[in-house]
Formats: structure tokens, sequence, C-alpha cells
């Protein structure tokens, strides 16, 4: 009687450990999928049309679930923007929404900063360096609204800085031809979007599969027009209206 049991009491652990590692198993295969692809710019500038140009600060790219997937909890970041010689660094990012930014000037110049974007209006003062050439720091501010915005100086208007809010903590900047790989993902249908200095979002659906084919993204930019003029822009203007060309993305 006790051997018979003692055998059953082992049937019952064997048992238990197949099933916990086949949960394991099955919730491990449940986030392997990924989403790769390479994304390539094609510039429509009246003068650049065909010809090989970088792109200011980047293309930004991420990704959304479509399909009710869970995503990380936000963990708000810092970013910091330095301004020298009335330029900004970098000229364009990608954050997530409720992270923080503060500009930070290093110019013997006053700049009144400013954004006229839909999303979040905002102005900005910024002192000049002094004689001790100490920078001139701004307090950080919440990005509380997705989307992007467009950002001046009243003084100087050369000057242009664009930021991409997105609700989502899977996000990368590349450049011009290169490659995106989101990986540990719950399979299923998310929303991929590009962007860049010069093109409005492009927003394409992608698949997150275990071992996906690279997805080919053309991501048309009209170069020449990324720095406009902010005596042209009129509250709630983005940089479509002002003539920095709207985006329509295919895939090749």
């Amino acid at each position: 009687m006790f051997k018979k049991a003692r055998r059953n009491n082992g049937s019952v652990v064997a048992g238990g450990i197949i099933l916990l590692a086949l949960t394991v198993l099955s919730s491990g295969s449940a986030l392997a999928a990924e989403i790769v692809g390479r994304v390539t710019v094609q510039h429509t500038g009246l003068f650049t049309q065909g010809k090989a140009m970088e792109v200011p600060g980047g293309i930004s790219v991420s990704i959304t679930p479509l399909a009710g997937q869970a995503m990380p909890a936000p963990h708000p970041r810092s970013h910091r923007v330095t301004i020298h010689n009335k330029s900004f660094t970098p000229v364009f990012m990608t954050v997530q929404r409720g992270d923080e930014l503060q500009f930070i000037s290093h110019d013997t110049v006053f700049h009144k900063l400013f954004s006229l974007s839909k999303v979040q209006p905002f102005t900005l003062d910024l002192g000049k360096v002094e004689d001790d050439g100490q920078a001139v720091t701004s307090d950080l501010f919440t990005l509380t609204q997705s989307g992007p915005w467009h950002v001046f100086c009243r003084i100087h208007s050369t000057m242009y800085f664009r930021v991409d809010v997105v609700e989502t903590p899977y996000y990368t900047m590349i450049k011009d031809g290169g490659e995106f790989h989101f990986s540990g993902l719950a399979p299923g249908r998310w929303q991929l979007r590009v962007a860049a200095i010069g093109s409005e979002p492009l927003l394409l659906t992608a698949e997150a599969i275990t071992a996906p084919p690279p997805m080919q993204v053309v991501l048309p930019v009209k170069s020449g027009r990324a720095q406009v003029d902010a005596s042209q822009m009129t509250p709630g203007m983005g940089m479509a209206e002002a003539g920095a060309g709207e985006g329509e993305g295919q895939l090749k």
C-alpha cells in the first residue's frame, strides 16, 4: 500500500513538473514575437528628388498594440536638449508621453522658445550665458499629450526642434536605411509609426510573429524645407501647413 501511494505521489509530482514546464514554455512563446524592418527615405523636394541626402535628426520608429496586447508600465524619463550657436541638439527626438524635457543653452544670446502645435502650446524664455560661462537651464517640462511638437525661437527664426511624443515604450531612432527590431512582443497586430523632419507620421499595420520577414518601409520626405521661418507660423499650425510636406509612405 505504501509503495503504491508513493508511485501515485511520484506521478502527481512528475505531472506537476510537466505542467509547469509547459506553462513556462507557453508564456515564453507568447512574448517571443518580433517586428523587424528597414526604413528608406524618399526625398521629394524640388531640387533634391532622387539625390542622397542626410535626414536631420534621423528617423523615429515606434509601435503600439492594435489587438489589446499588454505593454510595460510607463517609467517617466528626463530628456535634455542643448542649444549651441543657435542650434538644437538633437534636432529631433522621440519620447514617451509623461516624460520630461529640459532645455540647456550655451549661447551668449537670449532665446524665446515657443510651440504653436495643436498638441500642447508653450512658451519659454531662456537667458544668455554670462561671463562665468555657466549654461542656462530651464525647468523640467512634462510632455502630457501625444503627437508631434514643433519648437521655434521668436528671436532666431532659423532655429527649429521637433519632439514626437508617443504612447508606447517601444520606440527607437534610426538613420536613413537603418534597421529597427522590436522583440519580446505579444503576437498580433501592431501599429507601426514612422516619422522624420520634413514628413508627417506614416502609420502602417505590422504583424508581430516569431521570426518575421523584415518590413521594407519607404518614407517620403520633402527635403530642403525642414527649417521653417517662425514668422510664418500661426497658432495651431503644424509643419505640414507651414510647407514641410505630408508623408504618404508605402511598403516595398
